[in-house]
């Protein structure tokens, strides 16, 4: 079967219908171009989830603007969470 590499464009025979490129360097070039774009596609500006001030996050999970935001949740959330009477460390 003739197929396309979806990367370089170079026609390629092949045996196997799910394969999509004519090297694995063709491969990898390809899936690390794919991340980077997801990456810089889902990085938009948020407001922190303790202060709400606008920050920019380095990873799509990010909701707190630094450090001491995320720690001084977690105080906040624990120690709600022992006046109500549950003893768990977590």
């Amino acid at each position: 079967m003739l197929r396309k590499c979806l990367y370089c464009g170079t026609d390629f025979e092949t045996s196997n219908v799910n394969r999509l490129f004519c090297t694995p360097y063709c491969a990898v070039v390809s899936n690390n171009e794919q991340i980077e774009i997801k990456k810089k596609r889902n990085l938009q500006s948020r407001k922190c989830s303790f202060c709400n001030k606008e920050f920019k996050p380095t990873n799509q999970k990010h909701i707190y603007c630094s450090i001491k935001c995320r720690v001084k949740s977690y105080r906040k959330r624990r120690k709600n969470n022992i006046q109500q009477g549950d003893k768990s460390p977590c």
